[in-house]
């Protein structure tokens, strides 16, 4: 009979019986890298012998070979990714045309994924995949300083709880975080999202050039803290000035 049966991970017993072939099979990737050693029975004075001395070169890798952090890992490009940005590929209709750009990355202490899409038809064809790639670095950011456990294997009690502390630490911060991380501006508003999660709206006619503006110069802003600029319109929005006033207004 032929066998190969997972005990955790990284190991395995094998056995072979028309070979004679019976042990264990230590095979771990850390990094980009295959760690791979067989322990046969016959060599290590039996099953228990070559059982010890695989948990031992197993735990050996592990320990000088830690698992990347979360962040680490989503910056790994993919044979299959045709952007050259990790976690940023183009949509397609039938015709294989490119119709706007999604952004994929780790929810922040979850093991689950957030995607935005960004269309060609709104933003434009150049500006749909730079705010693809902002907002994919923006999500990058935000994961805390965690290993990366994507083998299968669970995480304790202790390594759960000390993510979900992370994690509640990382949103309370986030959520006094007022500098702009995107914009979006319409016939009526400009309309400013913040990264705490708050959006606050202004009408548009404040900035006669950007009322007169078409779509294309419209979505060509860049944001650095707090400032929103329009370069090629000559028009800045400094979000402060309306923070504020919002504060005072919300007491």
């Amino acid at each position: 009979m032929n066998q190969v049966k997972r005990i955790i991970t990284g190991l395995s017993r094998f056995d072979h019986d028309e070979k004679r072939d019976h042990g264990y099979l230590v095979h771990l990737s850390r990094q980009g890298v295959l760690h791979r050693k067989r322990f046969a029975d016959a060599i290590f004075g039996g099953k228990s012998g070559a059982l010890r001395a695989a948990r031992v070169w197993r735990d050996e890798i592990i320990a000088n070979n830690p698992h990347l952090s979360r962040q680490q890992y989503a910056q790994i490009l993919r044979k299959n990714n045709t952007s050259g940005v990790p976690g940023v590929y183009a949509n397609r209709n039938s015709d294989d045309e490119i119709t706007g750009w999604t952004a994929r990355w780790l929810q922040p202490g979850s093991d689950r994924y957030v995607i935005r899409k960004f269309s060609n038809s709104l933003h434009g064809v150049a500006r749909a995949k730079q705010l693809a790639m902002a907002a994919r670095e923006a999500g990058v950011a935000d994961l805390v300083d965690e290993e990366w456990r994507g083998d299968g294997e669970a995480p304790s009690a202790a390594a759960t709880a000390g993510r979900r502390k992370r994690y509640e630490a990382a949103r309370a911060e986030r959520a006094r975080d007022w500098r702009v991380a995107r914009v979006r501006v319409s016939s009526v508003f400009v309309s400013l999202h913040f990264f705490c999660g708050a959006m606050l709206q202004l009408p548009v006619g404040r900035w006669p050039a950007l009322l007169r503006a078409k779509a294309a110069a419209l979505n060509a802003w860049t944001i650095k803290g707090y400032m929103v600029t329009w370069a090629a319109l000559n028009v800045s929005v400094d979000a402060r000035e309306f923070i504020h006033a919002k504060l005072v207004n919300a007491k």
